[in-house]
């Protein structure tokens, strides 16, 4: 048991180092799902980093199956000395959270997916970046809300998942993309847009053409789009007695600063500060 507990308490820090926001989004979440909350968003955290973290894709590779592996392993023990004992506090303890709460080995592994170069396109289409939002987004809030509900209506979820995954997705991506082209990993889904004439190697040039001006706008509004459909689907799900689930979705309140740092500065790398994101979060805790 003080194991456990000791492999909790690491996941809380190294959440709190590698993803100060998120972490400080999982202390508005009940005590009593809080500790299992910031696990599985420090394994979250833990892969989104990859990419940008390790520079050879058969480095990346590697890591993303380790996890695979991990994560589809229903052989192992949490007796000490061998079995999952032996793979590291967040993998142990996000094993055991798995369990607990019967997170899908299938959306775990599809979320893994999503951060491997070799099955992400360079300019994704409309269909592939819906995959790929639902993927990389919407499924960790859905895990998310899993832990933090556990008798959760499936069908009353679905349209805030989609929304609320498609606009952070998109923020995020608004948010990184000069950084992203220049480290030729996936970029913006230009198929969204109805400038989409627009090539995937002028996006590389600085903005100043009209098209990838308009282009960006018309991808900064979809988001926006997005962000206000699901805060309306949020507050919905609160009146229907899931006001547990707001946690997971607390992301949502830094879209639109975002979106605004990026249409004032198209080809500029955004940086927001702490203290701001955490205003932003509290604030949207508050009204909701």
């Amino acid at each position: 048991m003080h194991a456990s507990i000791d492999n909790f308490q690491f996941c809380e820090q190294e959440l709190k180092k590698i993803d100060p926001i998120g972490h400080f989004s999982a202390l508005t979440a009940h005590k009593q799902t809080r500790p299992s909350l910031m696990v599985l968003l420090a394994f979250i955290a833990t892969i989104r980093r990859i990419p940008g973290q390790v520079s050879s894709i058969e480095m990346r590779q590697i890591r993303l199956q380790w996890w695979r592996e991990n994560l589809t392993d229903n052989k192992a023990s949490f007796s000490t000395g061998c079995g999952l004992a032996n793979i590291g506090p967040l993998a142990s303890s996000l094993k055991q959270v798995q369990k607990q709460f019967s997170l899908p080995d299938d959306l775990l592994i599809a979320f893994i997916d999503a951060y491997d170069i070799s099955k992400v396109a360079d300019s994704p289409t409309q269909d592939a970046y819906f995959e790929y939002s639902w993927n990389a987004y919407s499924i960790p809030l859905s895990l998310a809300c899993q832990i933090l509900i556990r008798d959760q209506n499936q069908d009353a979820f679905t349209s805030l998942l989609k929304s609320a995954g498609m606009a952070i997705c998109l923020a995020e991506d608004l948010r990184n993309w000069p950084q992203q082209m220049q480290d030729q990993r996936k970029g913006l889904p230009l198929d969204l847009s109805s400038h989409q004439q627009q090539s995937t190697q002028e996006t590389k040039k600085r903005n100043d053409h009209p098209s990838m001006q308009a282009t960006m706008n018309e991808l900064c509004d979809i988001a926006l789009e997005n962000n206000k459909h699901a805060l309306t689907l949020l507050k919905d799900l609160k009146k229907n007695g899931f006001a547990e689930a707001i946690p997971a979705f607390l992301p949502l309140a830094l879209v639109p600063k975002i979106i605004k740092a990026r249409k004032k500065s198209p080809d500029e790398a955004i940086i927001l500060s702490k203290w701001r994101s955490f205003l932003s979060i509290g604030y949207m805790a508050y009204r909701l």
